[in-house]
């Protein structure tokens, strides 16, 4: 069954399908619909020639979303690039443990973990950067940016070391993520890891996860000149992987891999668990929004 509603058609596969129209000004340049602004709840449908409607957008976009994405495994696609943190592992409760102890031994008071949350995502730099200026609070902004980059060398140092000890000791695997890429393996797509976590810490997280058979690369957020949302990485890795971006699929849990997929010109799904700057993943722009890897494959 399909249910619509104003923030798109959902399945009861656990996948949100948009629904999009192609507005030119208020009116749609597929079926003519006129936008209401004084009610966005709903479309007026003029009558237009051969009897189209604007739900006939609709219906091409549930029609095209459903057979490129449910199931994935049967869609004009090649390969996929996979995420890493919030996507495949729930990373959070090592990114916290590292970071106490890395604070401890800045002599600097901690942070919780709904804190760090928001902060992940754009690589290790950025995290360590505003766990700093976050701890530093009291001082005022001139002096509170001296003293982050004071004190990010000796923070650098500890938390790689603090990291590297207690890798995938304090996270999970997300439900259904190793069945949804044995699927795609089994449907004869490539795959491809591409995260902004140190290639350092991600190979071997992936490996002590048994996660690491799965992919024919790993791209960690040193491997190329700029990180997501840049879209290098995905372009890349779909070098790497020998295929056109708009045949690989890229899944992620957030707006930095939306956008790197949508300025590499590939297809985006966002898992809806993730971390996503402590936003909801249903509101960022992306192809479909599922609730577990195995969405994809399912059917």
């Amino acid at each position: 069954m399909i249910r619509g509603g104003p923030q798109g058609i959902r399945g009861t596969r656990g996948v949100s399908i948009p629904v999009h129209h192609r507005w030119k000004g208020a009116q749609c340049v597929r079926c003519q619909a006129v936008r209401v602004v004084d009610a966005p709840m709903a479309n007026r449908f003029p009558p237009v020639p051969h009897g189209r409607r604007a739900v006939w957008c609709d219906f091409l976009n549930l029609i095209s979303m459903i057979a490129d994405i449910i199931p994935v495994t049967r869609a004009r696609a090649d390969a996929a690039i996979v995420d890493l943190d919030g996507t495949m592992v729930d990373t959070l409760g090592d990114f916290a443990e590292a970071l106490r102890r890395m604070l401890g031994d800045l002599s600097l008071p901690g942070i919780p973990a709904a804190e760090i949350e928001r902060m992940v995502g754009k690589g290790t730099e950025h995290l360590l950067r505003s766990v700093l200026d976050h701890v530093l609070q009291p001082m005022e902004p001139q002096r509170r940016a001296a003293a982050v980059e004071a004190h990010y060398p000796q923070a650098w140092e500890a938390y790689g070391r603090h990291y590297l000890a207690i890798n995938g000791s304090h996270s999970r695997v997300y439900e259904g993520v190793a069945e949804g890429l044995q699927a795609l393996r089994a449907a004869g797509l490539r795959l491809a890891c591409v995260t902004n976590k140190p290639g350092a810490f991600a190979v071997p997280l992936l490996r002590a996860k048994g996660l690491d058979g799965f992919f024919d690369h790993v791209f960690g957020g040193d491997a190329f000149e700029r990180k997501k949302p840049d879209p290098l990485p995905l372009l890349k890795a779909c070098e790497a992987l020998g295929t056109a971006p708009a045949r690989t699929l890229a899944i992620g849990d957030s707006v930095n891999d939306a956008r790197a997929a949508r300025a590499a010109g590939c297809p985006v799904v966002l898992v809806t668990y993730g971390y996503n700057h402590g936003q909801p993943a249903r509101q960022v722009d992306a192809d479909a929004h599922v609730d577990s890897l195995q969405a994809l494959c399912a059917g």
